[in-house]
């Protein structure tokens, strides 16, 4: 069975756009968790729901679909959501620890 090409290209588009989304919000991430800075945390917890969503596309809408592929999907996925979560008790015990600031919001 030939893989359409129709379908090649947009999945192609995907994976570099999943690859440049997580780069950017693991690093922001990461230098809001060391820093301390509420903004980059919610930077990064605003383009969470692009990977939830790619992670989404590639577990139901991919065109050929092995079992290997299913099992990688959910493992993202999951630990997309505990990111998620993390980095909201993340903002919030940030919030609560410092004062009011221009700067931290």
């Amino acid at each position: 069975m030939p893989y359409l090409t129709r379908y090649l290209a947009t999945e192609i588009l995907g994976i570099f756009f999943y690859l440049i989304i997580q780069f950017v919000r693991l690093n922001l991430l990461s230098t809001g968790n060391k820093t301390e800075i509420r903004k980059y945390i919610f930077y990064s917890f605003i383009l969470s729901f692009p990977v939830v969503v790619l992670y989404i596309f590639y577990f139901r809408f991919q065109q050929f679909c092995l079992w290997f592929d299913v099992m990688i999907c959910a493992i993202g996925f999951a630990f997309s959501i505990l990111e998620w979560i993390a980095s909201l008790i993340a903002f919030i015990k940030i919030g609560k620890n410092l004062q009011y600031d221009e700067e931290n919001i």
